[in-house]
């Protein structure tokens, strides 16, 4: 829950207190002007899609004069950004915050996986890291072990910018590749199959650690134990070994010493290891079977008075901008309202918890509210205050969700 969210609910939870009596036997919502809050709520609205095109007051569009050939152009280029933003809900509240995580750290082994010799595994072209992943799926057949991230972190201590074969890239800049090896090296001239994970932009400009998200790989060795053969980060537009190196966990010969010295630099070198941070937990593969049909909209008077969504249709011509809204006419906009019982629709561990700690004691914390908790853009095809037309997305405009925070 945001600040604003909390903000909010702290105000209702005093307002209520302050307006009604212990003996009022009607729930507050009832008192409500709906045709006021309606009102109000189309002012904000209003106010924010202003506040988010830049402007204080509606663009003058009286004197525009604009070609059949450039609005049609327009208005394609409207339809386009529909159908790319189509399924785009920025959700508040990830379902996994539901779940406690499991933490596991791992380090470089410095060695080959089983099976692989060394001087194979250190092949110069490409940094290769081996991690012994000991996470094992549940005995429960319905339930499995989900990576909910992953981040591979090793530590770039050598740059070569000069190095570079093509003089044109004045940024000095490189694309890293991280791949999951499928098969184990087994010669320096048949290259094992591998499959890439994900690539990043690096600077040949400075040192420094670089972090890469290998959830994808991390995910296959806890599902496929026996095929663990070790990640690989190559740079694909020329020999890695002539651009950068990384600090690896080769072993070293020299003779242990009690010596200081030598001792700050070995735990200096033991911080600059490639290491592996995952968070794990547990999760059901069928999932739980619904007992009944999720009731996803409500309507003023038809006596629910618990946190649901209402509809809230905004009409553009009706709020006097259909001489500079081109399209669409209006939106479904939506809000949330009604009251948060104990333990209805949550919106995140949090709110469980301060819904429990009001229920033992009401001046302690204040009752969660209903809130959106998922949200979509809106697309709009306008004039801008220089009389040209343009298309823009108004991001969390459409409440996709109500849940109780």
């Amino acid at each position: 829950m945001n600040i604003l969210q909390g903000m909010i609910c702290v105000m209702l939870a005093l307002f209520l207190f302050v307006t009604e009596r212990p003996s009022s036997a009607r729930p507050y919502r009832h008192h409500i002007n709906h045709k006021k809050l309606k009102a109000a709520r189309i002012e904000a609205i209003k106010t924010e899609i202003l506040t988010k095109l830049g402007i204080s007051h509606i663009p003058d569009v009286s004197h525009v004069n604009t070609t059949i050939e450039y609005k049609r152009k327009m208005i394609k280029m409207y339809k386009e950004s529909i159908a790319d933003s189509r399924g785009s809900v920025h959700d508040l509240f990830e379902p996994e915050q539901f779940v406690a995580k499991r933490y596991h750290s791992y380090v470089d082994t410095g060695e080959p996986p089983y099976m692989v010799k060394d001087e194979l595994w250190r092949e110069s072209k490409q940094s290769r890291h081996f991690f012994q992943i000991n996470i094992s799926m549940p005995d429960n057949a319905n339930r499995e072990i989900y990576v909910s991230s992953a981040e591979f972190r090793i530590y770039k201590n050598h740059v070569f910018p000069y190095n570079l074969k093509d003089k044109t890239n004045f940024g000095k800049r490189v694309i890293l590749s991280a791949y999951l090896l499928l098969t184990p090296v087994e010669s320096e001239f048949n290259q094992p199959i591998r499959r890439l994970i994900t690539s990043k932009v690096t600077s040949l400009l400075e040192t420094g650690w670089e972090v890469i998200d290998i959830k994808e790989a991390v995910q296959f060795w806890i599902e496929n134990p026996r095929k663990n053969y070790g990640l690989e980060i190559s740079c694909d537009s020329q020999d890695m070994s002539q651009l950068l190196q990384f600090y690896t966990s080769r072993k070293t010969t020299r003779t242990p010493t009690s010596n200081e010295y030598y001792t700050k630099r070995k735990t200096t070198r033991q911080a600059l290891l490639p290491t592996l941070s995952v968070y794990t937990h547990e999760k059901e593969i069928l999932g739980r079977v619904k007992r009944s049909p999720i009731k996803h909209d409500c309507r003023q008077g038809d006596g629910e008075s618990r946190c649901c969504r209402y509809p809230l249709w905004v009409s553009f011509s009706e709020i006097g901008w259909d001489n500079w809204v081109v399209a669409p006419e209006g939106y479904k906009a939506y809000y949330c309202d009604g009251v948060c019982p104990h333990r209805y629709k949550p919106a995140h561990t949090f709110a469980g918890i301060k819904s429990a700690i009001h229920v033992m004691n009401p001046a302690a914390a204040p009752a969660p509210c209903c809130t959106a908790t998922k949200l979509r853009p809106l697309n709009l095809l306008h004039y801008d205050e220089h009389g040209q037309l343009s298309v823009s997305l108004y991001s969390d405009m459409v409440v996709q969700e109500c849940r109780c925070a």
